[in-house]
């Protein structure tokens, strides 16, 4: 696995990349959001090794991003995670990382992250 990380409205964001063995240039990228207090390595392990798995079979790179502060900003009224209380640009952040892989992509995501 591969750190990664982006300025995306002048906030750091960062990123796990798992690249394929044998990749294909037709595969989508696949992109992975975890659950809130997770973080990218804890989406990985709670996959039990099937996002890594998918990704290999189709030849396809796969990114765990990581939430600000372990959450993601999904507009719920209640603003209880420090990402929704700094109104981070999540949906900002998925699409800069869509567009630096440049390619179709599959969206994977449970919880704070689905």
């Amino acid at each position: 696995m591969k750190k990664m990380s982006m300025s995306v409205g002048g906030v750091t964001r960062t990123m796990e990349l798992v690249e394929p063995s044998i990749p294909r240039e037709d595969a989508p990228l696949v992109v992975a959001l975890h659950g809130r207090t997770q973080n990218a390595r804890v989406m990985r392990r709670f996959s039990g090794g099937a996002l890594d798995a998918l990704a290999e079979l189709i030849g396809s790179p796969l990114v765990y991003l990581n939430g600000y502060r372990r959450a993601w900003n999904d507009g719920r009224r209640t603003l209880v995670s420090a990402a929704q209380k700094r109104n981070m640009d999540d949906v900002a952040f998925v699409r800069a990382v869509v567009e630096r892989f440049g390619r179709p992509t599959i969206a994977i995501g449970y919880s704070n992250g689905g």
